[in-house]
Order: structure tokens, then sequence, then C-alpha cells
């Protein structure tokens, strides 16, 4: 069977359209209570004047929040009320949950909000009006985190997050009395408070409060967003027991294998068979000598002899260099493991993929991001990296078994497996034995699923991270690696997935000739587990992500029975990009109809604001591939067109639509044939209210048209196909070693 390179589509300026703008939308919801509805709103405002009326009193010369709750049929931009807070000379500066707005106000503009909420007659503040649902001011008991409120010691450091108001006077000046505030009240800069750096936006500190007179005196500051924990990053304990020798056969490194940058506990200075296979190292850890290098150690051997120490092709063949940097020893806060990163990124460039099997026990939010993610994404686009990560493990009795037994969020993933520009990973059994939780090709009854914040699929892809009994036995069903003496042991967890995935990855990107692309690495890694993966209810994608990514061959060459396109596009708002897309002659039956299997993979680099918790990401690429018929009216085809999406409030098309996600999966077997033979690919951006794109979005987008039988010339009759509607390709270019032998 020959083996057919993927085709690169050109892209093309003349396959960008206009598409028709709804414009804004004047609708007001509940129109016959309107009258009362504003007198309540009005209400809600007078509160929040008279609550800020003694702010700032308090504390002139600065800014504070409102937090204006929209109706749920309101959700989507179009039903925003920008109209009214802009005429209140108001300013939207962020939102919450979803449906929170978060509205910037002085003294005088708070007031003329209040005053145009109870007489504006315009049609669109009428329409503005009727979205909003609530108006209440921000205040410390929004400000406090529960875990704060039940605080006992207040002499310990804690995080502060300022909000960022979109104007540099007004954060200076409410930076400038926070730090006032904190001086009266004794407490010194740089010793007992500091300011941090995580992101552009996110202005942090560090504060050690030292009493709950001096908390709740600072606290109280209207210029403040949150006052949390730091989180804390400590070496994960292993469940190891020693393994069997399987006569190991492993060969050396050589310098053309990928680098992979493994954060972790570090590699034992005393294993020597991994040492050829450590290409340098940047320890940040204190004392060396009293350093457990189990975790890290373990991790290098899965990166380096995957499929040789567990002696089982479900491993992928593929090997890497490391490049180590021990971080973790005791205890390790967020805001220092940003600064090492940031310092190790910079210093290696030629590094792309770096593996962070590291986990805390804070479970996502439903809307936000965690800050440690967001800062993690903004380390991955000014590098131009992508981070691996574990999805987190699940230790609690009972253990999940599957389907699951568990109802109540608590093996959901932690962070930072939020972050939205990561590859996130979790765990499959693939042994079992009487006493295994569950069996193999299951998720593994510690790993922890998804989804992320807003509904974003988390974990994207799987592997195996091996199976256990209820109490964590992992003895013949756990994965085999290296203890710090060069012993082989056998262990489990999510910590050992990722690190498989890291190779894949980093390998991939190392196939590929020319400029490193992360939407394409991110895209043909998905695309891969989508090919190989049985069809998954959206509930089941939580656990196995897209699947398990396939090997090298499988992400880069199609067989004949298959033909695989790709498209590198830039996106405008208002524009669509629209590419008629040809159908294989094989696959049109005798009557006209289409029949076969069609997989559409969508990843794209959206803008992040970190301002914006439920709407942090601020992009929606939208894929569809549909027909056209002969009066030129278009359906979708992958994914299907349902009658009750298009009524579909906002907060349902997020949650069981990946709107706003940054990946896309669709798939459609059509093995009785459709009647539809004019085909054509259609790609759309569409933006976050008030938001405007500095540069075009880049997306990437693969299609993989097959044979369900397996037999027939798809790629061959694609390729024709192909000219025949003037598309222009290139063959993906791939290293020597993958090139199709004919």
């Amino acid at each position: 069977m020959n083996k057919n390179n993927f085709l690169v589509v050109a892209y093309d300026t003349n396959d960008i359209h206009a598409k028709q703008n709804r414009g804004g939308d004047n609708t007001v919801f509940d129109f016959a209570n309107f009258d009362k509805h504003r007198t309540e709103l009005v209400g809600y405002t007078t509160n929040a004047v008279n609550y800020f009326e003694k702010a700032f009193n308090k504390y002139p010369n600065t800014s504070g929040v409102v937090k204006i709750y929209l109706r749920e049929q309101a959700f989507a931009k179009s039903h925003r009320p920008t109209e009214i807070i802009k005429d209140a000379d108001c300013k939207i500066v962020g939102t919450g949950t979803l449906g929170e707005l978060f509205v910037s106000v002085n003294s005088s503009s708070i007031s003329k909000l209040e005053t145009k909420i109870k007489n504006s007659q315009k049609q669109k503040n009428i329409a503005n009006i009727s979205a909003i649902k609530e108006i209440a001011p921000y205040t410390p008991d929004d400000i406090i985190s529960k875990d704060i409120r039940e605080l006992k010691n207040y002499n310990q450091v804690l995080k502060v997050k300022l909000f960022d108001h979109n104007n540099d006077v007004l954060n200076y000046n409410n930076e400038l009395k926070f730090v006032e505030i904190l001086n009266k009240l004794g407490l010194q800069n740089d010793v007992d408070f500091k300011k941090l750096k995580y992101t552009k936006k996110l202005n942090i500190y560090s504060v050690n409060f030292k009493t709950k007179e001096i908390f709740e005196e600072a606290s109280d500051f209207i210029g403040l967003k949150s006052i949390s924990n730091f989180m804390n990053f400590c070496p994960i304990k292993q469940h190891s027991v020693k393994a069997a020798s399987n006569n190991l056969a492993l060969n050396e490194p050589n310098e053309k294998l990928p680098i992979v940058g493994l954060v972790d506990s570090g590699i034992s200075p005393t294993n020597e068979i991994l040492k050829p296979w450590i290409v340098g190292k940047s320890n940040y850890i204190a004392k060396p000598a009293l350093q457990d290098y189990s975790h890290g150690t373990f991790i290098a051997g899965l990166i380096t002899n995957a499929r040789n120490l567990n002696n089982d092709d479900i491993f992928p063949n593929v090997q890497a260099r490391i490049f180590d940097i021990p971080v973790l020893d005791d205890s390790l806060r967020e805001d220092e493991l940003l600064a090492i990163l940031e310092i190790e990124l910079e210093k290696h460039p030629e590094i792309k993929i770096w593996n962070l099997s590291l986990g805390t026990d804070a479970i996502c939010d439903n809307y936000s991001f965690s800050d440690f993610g967001m800062a993690l994404d903004e380390l991955q686009e000014r590098f131009n990296v992508i981070f691996v990560i574990a999805a987190g493990n699940y230790c609690e009795s009972p253990l999940r078994q599957w389907p699951s037994n568990i109802s109540n969020n608590t093996d959901r993933i932690t962070t930072p497996a939020d972050s939205v520009r990561a590859i996130t990973v979790g765990s499959l059994a693939h042994k079992q034995i009487i006493s295994s939780v569950v069996s193999p090709n299951e998720p593994s009854p510690f790993s922890r699923r998804g989804p992320g914040p807003m509904f974003i699929p988390k974990p994207e892809v799987v592997h195996y991270g091996g199976n256990c009994d209820k109490k964590l036995d992992c003895k013949q069903t756990g994965l085999v690696s290296f203890d710090e003496a060069g012993n082989l042991t056998e262990s489990v967890g999510t910590s050992f997935s990722t690190p498989i995935v890291s190779t894949i990855l980093a390998n991939l990107v190392n196939n590929i000739d020319g400029e490193f692309n992360p939407n394409l690495a991110k895209a043909l890694l998905i695309h891969s587990a989508v090919l190989k993966q049985k069809e998954l209810s959206e509930s089941d994608i939580n656990y196995f992500g897209f699947g398990v990514p396939g090997d090298l061959n499988e992400m880069l060459l199609s067989p004949d029975w298959q033909a695989t396109s790709i498209f590198n596009v830039k996106l405008q708002p208002g524009l669509i990009y629209q590419k008629d897309f040809p159908i294989p002659e094989c696959l049109i039956t005798s009557d006209g109809k289409v029949f076969g299997d069609i997989y559409v993979t969508l990843v794209y680099n959206q803008p992040l604001d970190e301002n914006n918790a439920s709407e942090y990401c601020r992009t929606n690429v939208d894929v569809s591939l549909g027909s056209i018929d002969t009066v030129g009216k278009y359906t979708k085809q992958v994914p299907l067109d349902t009658p009750d999406c298009a009524g579909n409030f906002e907060k349902i098309l997020i949650e069981h639509g990946y709107k706003w996600s940054p990946v896309k999966v669709y798939k459609r077997s059509i093995p009785k044939g459709v009647n539809a033979i004019n085909w054509r690919l259609n790609v759309g951006v569409l933006t976050r209210s008030q938001f405007e794109l500095d540069e075009p979005q880049d997306a990437t987008i693969i299609v993989t048209i097959s044979d369900p039988s397996k037999i027939l010339p798809v790629y061959n009759d694609f390729v024709v196909a192909s000219r025949t509607k003037g598309w222009v390709t290139n063959a993906l270019r791939v290293n020597n070693r993958l090139r199709p032998q004919q």
C-alpha cells in the first residue's frame, strides 16, 4: 500500500468573500413588563450609587467596578448593553461568569448610569435596559475568595490582584492608592509586599498582611479584584513498585533526535543509562544532595525509551533527547515557577516542546481561567512554543470506575491544565489484572477529566498512563521506566502519559520542514487521534479527549484509500473563506450520491484577554464543509445542520457547540450516500463585543475524506478532482525518512 503526502492547499485571497452582517439588535425582552423591570434596575443602581458615594469619599481619585448581569437570552454580543453604558461615560473592562459584565465607574459616571436607566427613551437604550437582569457594586465579598474568608493566620503571603480599567491613568491612580494604603498600615515595599510579573494585563502583588485588622482594612479598597492563595507546586509522590526485567535493548541517542524541555524534579545524576540523552541542564534546586529525583527520572525514561521499556507497540516508536530543568524540591510558588520558565524559554529558543507533568489540587473553574494558566498562555505565544501538560491525578477513594461512578465534579482537571494554548493529556489503562479498577483502553481510574473553563475540550488527547487497583497498587499494570539508580520500576499517573505525547509532538515538529507552526503541529496531533478514535459522545470527550495520537507516519502520510488536505487561512470579521471542495470520483455512486467518512479538525491561536473570565478567548472561528444546491443554497454537511441550532442561546452554543473553543473537531460517516455533488469549505471568524483584531486570525483546518472499506483509490481521485477545481497544492514537506515509498 502506497503512503501519500498530505496536500497543503495554497491560500488564495480570491477565496475571501464578504458575508452578510446582522448589525445591532434592538430586541426588547419581556416588553409587557418593561416599566416594572426598569424600576427594579433603578433600585439596584441607586444601591450602587450609595455604596460608591462612601467608597469614593474614602478613596478619592480612584475608580470602582459595578457588576451588570444579563438575561440568559441576552448573552450574545448583539444584545450587549454597550450603548447605555457608553452614554453614561462608563466602560466595560471585563467579564466574570457567563453574562456578567464588569463596568468601570467613578463618582460622576455611576450617577449618570442611574439617570440613563431611569429616564432614557432611546430605542437602543430601552433594548439595552431590557437585556440587563441586575446591577450590583463589586465589594469585598467579591474580592475575597472562599478559602481566604476562612483564614485563621494572616501572617502569610497572599495573592492580590487589582482591576485593569483599560486606562493607564486610572490604573496608575488605583495602584498608587493601594501602595499608599499598605504603607499607612505599616507594610513595607519589597519586604511585606511586592509587585509580580505574570502577564501584561494581570496586575498582581504578593502581600503579607500580618494581622486580620490590616487585612480587613486593605481588602476594603475598591480597586481590588481578588485576594486568594498562591498555587504551590510540590514533587509528586509516586506509587511505584519494582518491575520485572524485560531484557532491555536500548539504543544510543543521535543528534537528529528532537529535544524536549523537561521541567520537573530533575533526572538523577546517578542514572548512567539516561546520561547520554541529556543535552543540558539548568538547576534551580537549592539543595541537590537532598533532592528526590524519582519523578523526573521516571518521566525521562519515557521520553527517551517508552516503547522499549514497556515492550509494547501500543507505545509510539519515537524518542527524544532532554534538556533537564529541575525545579521541584520542597514547594515552589506559581510566580517563582513562571520566572524560571521565562528565563529558560528565552535561553533556549530552539526547544519548541516543553513537558510540564506538574499539578495542583486546584480544580479548574467553570467560567474563569487560572492566573497561572493565563501566564503560561502568554509565554507560549511570546516564545512560540507548546507546553504539554498533565490533566492531573484523582487519588480520592473510591477511585473512578468506568462508566464513571463520580458525579460531584471532584475528578475534573486541575490547574495548570486549563492553559488554552497548551496540549493537555489524560491517561488510559493499557493492562488489566483481576484487581484492576478499569479495563484496557478505558480512562485510568486516576485520570482527571474535562471540560476546561467555558467548556473548552480538555484534555485534547490521551495516552497510556497505567491502571491500578482501588488502593492505587499498580503492580503488573503500571508503566515501566527507570528509578534513580537505573533499575526498572512500575508507576502510574497522567504525569507519565504526558511525556509520551511530548515526545510524539517533538518528533512531529522535528519531521516537518519549514518554520515551526503551533497551529499545524497541534492540529496534526489531534487529527491523527480523531482518525483512530471510534465515535465518542459529547460526555466521553471529557475523559478521552479526541483520542490517542497515531504514530508519526499516520500523522504525516495517507494511505491510498484516504486523502488529507491542509488549509492555513487568514480570517477577518465580516469576510468568509470559501473554497470549492473536490469529491473523489470513486466516492460518487452511479445515482450521483456522495458517500464515505469525513473528518474535520480546526485549530487556531486566538487572541486572549486576562480581564475577561468567561470571555477570555476573544475570537471564534467556525468551519463547515457543506453542499450547494442548484439555486445556490449552502447546507452544512459536516457538522450537520440541525433545526435547533439557529435559535440556540449563547450558553447552549458554548456548552454544546464548541463556540469560542480554540479546537473544534467534526466527523460524519455517510455509508449510504447523500444527494450533494457540489461541496464547499466555509471558514469565518467572529469577535467578541467591543474587540477588534489587530491582524488577521490565523487558523489551520485539516480535512480527511476516506473510503470506509479501505479499498477505493480516494487519494488519486482526490488529486484529479482538486486539479479540476483549480486548486494549487503542495505536498506537506517532511523529512526524507518519512517520504512516501512507491
